[in-house]
């Protein structure tokens, strides 16, 4: 498969049948998938930093095992994403 870049944001004249790049330096993030319009000509976006470093390499192997516990018995009515940092190299890519 080829590799497959950054997402860009794009924009499109309708009229001239011609698109651009709405932000050639900047890579949309789309961890969240949060854009909003706050306007007509206002659109909210998550962006990547242009300087941000490589990722680090995700290691071969878990450090230990993965252990997961309500001994509390506690239910929570908050929405959780609970295995949505699987490791420790996801949650040093989050920060």
């Amino acid at each position: 498969q080829p590799c497959r870049g950054p997402l860009k944001l794009w924009t499109a004249d309708v009229e001239t049948r011609e698109c651009r790049p709405l932000m050639p330096d900047y890579d949309l993030n789309t961890t969240f998938n949060e854009y909003a319009w706050v306007d007509s000509d206002t659109l909210v976006v998550t962006t990547i930093p242009p300087n941000r470093q490589p990722p680090k390499e995700r290691p071969s192997a878990p450090e230990g095992p993965r252990i997961q516990s309500n001994l509390g018995g506690e239910t929570s009515q908050a929405r959780t994403y609970q295995d949505l940092l699987k490791d420790e190299h996801d949650a040093q890519m989050f920060d």
